[in-house]
Order: structure tokens, then C-alpha cells, then sequence
């Protein structure tokens, strides 16, 4: 059995980075052997709909995970989404959050963790 590893990605009014972000992570996950990688989405009710895109991929993504609460800052969020993480996904490595605006592609994330260290 592999062990999780989490991507933590606050969203706030991110419907046009998401249907592009996600299958690029999921995309770059393949190339981790020695985690099973999961994606954590926290929308604090986006009002452009990102939760609906989203759902929207969670069928082609089994691994992506979407919670939602009332929006109190980036901050809460991060920690809500990292508590879910450990709780709920049973995650038994590493969290990695990440901002959601694309400035870092995923394939820089998984850099940055390092292939040998996850």
C-alpha cells in the first residue's frame, strides 16, 4: 500500500484556474511512484462558482477532495484543510499547500517537495 500525500489548495474565486490546475497535478502525480497523491480543495463559497467546477472533475479524479466553509481567511483556511487532510484522507505523509493562481506550475510543486524526500 502506498502511503497519501496531500496537496492543500485554498480556492477563493478561482472557476477559471481550476479545470486547468487540476488535471496538471493529477498529470504530474504519475510521476510519483511512492505516493499515492491526493488534492484538497478548501472553497470558502466562491461566489464564480468554483465549487461547481470542482465537482466537476471529481469523477475523472477520484484523489480530489473539495471541503467548503465560511470564508475567515486564508490563514483558517489552510488549517481547516490541513485537519482534513490528517483526520479524514488518513494521510500518512507529507501536506503541501500551494497558491491556486497558477504562479507556480505543479510541476514546481512537486519540485519542491522533492521526488526522493515525499
Amino acid at each position: 500500500m502506498k502511503n497519501k500525500a496531500c496537496i492543500v489548495l485554498p480556492t477563493y474565486n478561482e472557476v477559471q484556474n481550476i479545470p486547468i490546475l487540476i488535471p496538471w497535478i493529477f498529470e504530474e502525480a504519475k510521476k510519483i511512484e511512492t505516493h499515492e497523491v491526493h488534492v484538497l480543495i478548501v472553497d470558502d463559497n466562491s461566489p464564480d462558482g468554483t465549487q461547481g467546477a470542482v465537482r466537476s472533475l471529481t469523477d475523472g479524479f477520484p484523489n480530489l477532495h473539495l471541503i467548503t466553509g465560511e470564508k475567515k481567511g486564508l490563514g483558517e483556511a489552510y488549517k481547516r484543510g490541513f485537519d482534513h487532510a490528517i483526520k479524514r484522507l488518513s494521510l500518512t505523509s507529507f501536506l503541501k499547500w500551494t497558491p491556486t493562481s497558477s504562479i507556480h506550475p505543479p510541476s514546481s510543486t512537486f519540485y519542491f517537495t522533492g521526488k526522493s524526500r515525499i
